[in-house]
């Protein structure tokens, strides 16, 4: 044990020390701390909270009235939650990276200021490596029974742009074989119409073909359009559900077109020597095996010559199904025709031409029927395939 000097056990200068150690640490009644320099700057003060300040006086740590602020050497804040609710998180030049508010809302920003939420590495703000579970989770507590408060995420614009703009994107990326973060889909809202109380907004679904972004598939804005064109909104396109549609549990319902039709005057012998048509024109839409057609057909000059056989309407889009469907069209109108008019148009299994018979009671139309000038006939009806 080392041995006291007489210096060292001197009652003045032993009293002189603790009574310097008294002058930079004071611990008060009550239990609060003060820590100074020599100088007699406080460099710790927990009397109301807790203060730490660099050796020139710069408060560097201070939880005064609960709240936490965290400065560098040179003054900068580093973390404040000052606000009401809310808490900073600056870089080391002063630029706020994390934000939270009171209202609350959350902003990371990068450094450049851009406010942006980032998941991945495109920012290195977040990396969750190759987790195949959930990685945020948005959920509130609404009182039971209560409607509303369901969480929400809002993708939100700050200014005021024209028709047209995207006031969010949701887009879905994966490296290619080249090791390039490619975009394969995305969800964006377009903000069509942008006048206060008459808004139109649209929804389009893209994904990506053949190398090429923002190819969108579907859209949706008064109703679902699926096929539209990219960047545009036409009210077009196709609808391919694979396998067909079930509705109530039948079907398949797995077929649909629709187009046009030439009809045309002919017979089912020796056809006419020569027709010249006023009106030719004729519509159909096919759902499943069933087929409607519509068609008008006048004509303003026909040279009979040596025809024969029965007189028939030619030219449907589908051929007749070969089965027990005796199934004809309803005249509308007709006329211009010889003797006897066509009142009803028959189509027989297996074909593609309508018979025009003149009624129930009479036979089917033949050449001699025929006007040489003006013959009308407008018909239409449904029929199986």
């Amino acid at each position: 044990m080392k041995r006291l000097s007489s210096q060292e056990t001197n009652p003045r200068l032993v009293n002189d020390t603790i009574r310097d150690l008294q002058s930079l640490v004071d611990t008060k009644p009550g239990g609060a701390l003060t820590v100074k320099t020599g100088t007699g700057q406080t460099i710790i003060d927990t009397s109301s909270g807790l203060k730490v300040n660099t050796s020139s006086g710069t408060s560097v740590i201070d939880t005064t009235g609960g709240k936490l602020v965290i400065k560098e050497g040179d003054g900068t804040t580093i973390v404040d939650t000052t606000t009401t609710g809310g808490l900073t998180l600056n870089t080391s030049a002063g630029n706020a990276v994390v934000t939270v508010t009171s209202t609350p809302e959350i902003y990371i920003t990068r450094p450049t200021g851009q406010e942006q939420l980032v998941v991945g590495n495109t920012f290195g703000l977040f990396d969750f490596g190759t987790m195949n579970f959930p990685i945020f989770y948005f959920q509130n507590a609404p009182t039971a029974g209560v409607a509303g408060g369901a969480p929400a995420i809002v993708l939100q614009r700050t200014n005021i742009g024209a028709g047209g703009d995207v006031p969010g994107i949701i887009a879905f990326k994966e490296k290619n074989l080249s090791g390039t973060y490619k975009e394969f889909a995305k969800i964006t809202s377009v903000a069509d119409t942008l006048t206060a109380g008459a808004e139109v907004g649209r929804l389009a679904l893209g994904i990506t073909l053949a190398g090429a972004d923002q190819t969108f598939q579907i859209q949706i804005r008064d109703g679902m359009i699926v096929g539209g064109p990219s960047g545009s909104f036409k009210g077009v396109g196709t609808l391919n559900v694979q396998n067909g549609v079930y509705l109530n549990g039948n079907g398949p319902l797995n077929d649909y077109q629709e187009g046009t039709w030439t009809p045309t005057l002919t017979t089912q012998g020796v056809n006419f020597t020569s027709v010249t048509y006023g009106n030719r024109n004729g519509f159909y839409r096919k759902v499943g095996n069933i087929v409607f057609v519509c068609c008008t057909l006048s004509t303003t000059a026909v040279t009979v010559g040596s025809a024969t056989g029965n007189v028939v309407v030619a030219g449907l889009p589908f051929v007749q199904a070969n089965s027990n469907y005796n199934t004809g069209l309803t005249v509308a109108f007709q006329t211009g025709w010889v003797t006897v008019a066509p009142n009803v148009g028959f189509i027989p299994n297996n074909s593609s031409q309508v018979q025009l018979e003149g009624s129930l009671s009479t036979a089917t139309l033949q050449p001699a029927n025929v006007s040489a000038t003006q013959n009308w006939v407008y018909m239409s009806g449904c029929y199986p395939t």
